[in-house]
């Protein structure tokens, strides 16, 4: 505390003056100030003595009391930079405070000793504040104190990726930056292992089938923003087909040759009720008919594609061979056999007597020219070659 005494003392030509803190002062008649200092945390009080003297020796004293409060000092700590929306922590050192007014330099004046403030910088430059706190004890005494703060700008990012979904060999996407005003720095990663420091990266051919994450970081000097988005490149489509069929007689083996592309799993139907999952399978008909056979390719991404082959197995029917004959017991040579064609699905016939003879009628009659036991076959064919043979032994 700064006092001036002013004095108004009579007919002194020394004054000797007792500050009441240790310290005094001789000096000669007029006006004198004193610093006093209190550093406790209450009211000190000091007797301020004067002892005025004349050049007689004659002498005079006065005394008067000085209250000093205790100091009251502002200091607080806090964040002094950040992005928007920037909340600096604020934390109060103050001492002998007893009531608090911020100013936060933005118009803005809040009470308290740590107070919450938020900062929002939608510009494209760094903005500058001075925040002020002014500190009042309970006796009325005031101390202030300055901090800046610095709110940087916070860009916004901000993309799309077209098409977001595309099935190959199409696979070329194209970039639109939509992020907010300013002087920005760009980092793009295209999700394939390709970066790009341009506003809009040229078209880019990603070249396969995936799902790719794009991301977008817009920077400035202090502050980053991410923009991130998905596409998706479809595998392409299966082409379902094969080679195999054809005709012969039942039962007939068929060998099927897969010869699909961009296929992971087939589904067959092989027209008489039967169907395999395997890649070339082999399949047999037991019953004589024409047969349209079907395969089905499935792709990677779930996409399929059928291939038919109409009338691609024909199965003939076999003939059926069989006879009787009669007598079966003759007299030799005079006595003949007679024989009785009951074959089916035949028009073709090869008879062997047993005994040297042959013949492709019908229903021949054979003579025997010798005694003995003979074996009898006939050989039915029709005229997909399908021959089927009956033996009669011992005939």
């Amino acid at each position: 505390l700064d006092v001036l005494f002013q004095d108004q003392t009579i007919g002194a030509s020394t004054m000797d003056w007792d500050f009441g803190d240790g310290t005094g002062q001789l000096t000669g008649p007029g006006d004198i100030a004193h610093t006093f200092t209190n550093t406790s945390a209450s009211t000190q009080y000091f007797d301020v003595e004067l002892i005025a003297g004349t050049d007689f020796g004659c002498t005079d004293t006065t005394l008067h009391t000085i209250g000093v409060y205790p100091p009251v000092t502002a200091l607080f700590t806090m964040d002094t930079a950040g992005c928007s929306p920037f909340s600096p922590i604020i934390t109060d050192l103050s001492q002998g405070a007893n009531n608090y007014l911020w100013d936060m330099g933005d118009g803005t004046l809040l009470v308290g000793p740590s107070p919450s403030y938020t900062y929002l910088n939608n510009t494209t430059n760094d903005q500058q504040y001075t925040v002020t706190l002014i500190t009042t004890s309970a006796f009325g005494c005031t101390d202030t104190l300055d901090q800046p703060i610095v709110v940087h700008p916070v860009p916004v990012a901000g993309f799309q990726a077209t098409p977001f979904t595309q099935q190959y060999p199409a696979s070329t996407v194209s970039f639109n930056n939509l992020s907010g005003p300013g002087n920005w720095n760009y980092s793009w990663d295209l999700g394939d292992g390709t970066s790009s420091s341009a506003q809009d990266p040229a078209d880019h051919d990603y070249g396969t089938w995936g799902t790719f994450t794009i991301s977008l970081i817009v920077s400035g000097t202090m502050c980053s923003d991410t923009a991130m988005q998905l596409v998706e490149i479809l595998p392409p489509p299966p082409t379902a087909s094969f080679q195999g069929g054809g005709q012969g007689c039942a039962p007939l083996t068929v060998q099927f040759t897969n010869t699909s592309v961009q296929a992971t799993n087939f589904q067959w139907n092989f027209g008489d009720g039967s169907t395999s999952s395997a890649t070339d399978p082999i399949h047999t008909y037991t019953v004589p008919g024409t047969y349209t056979v079907t395969l089905t390719a499935f792709g990677l991404g779930g996409s399929a594609n059928t291939y038919v082959q109409v009338d691609s197995v024909i199965v003939h029917p076999n003939a059926t061979a069989y006879f009787v004959l009669q007598p079966t017991q003759v007299v030799v040579p005079s006595q003949p056999v007679f024989t009785y064609n009951l074959s089916g699905n035949a028009t073709d016939f090869q008879w062997d007597f047993g005994d040297g003879t042959t013949s492709a009628e019908f229903n021949p009659v054979h003579y025997y020219q010798s005694a003995g036991t003979f074996d009898v076959m006939l050989v039915a064919n029709n005229a997909w070659n399908c021959p089927d043979t009956f033996l009669l032994e011992s005939a």
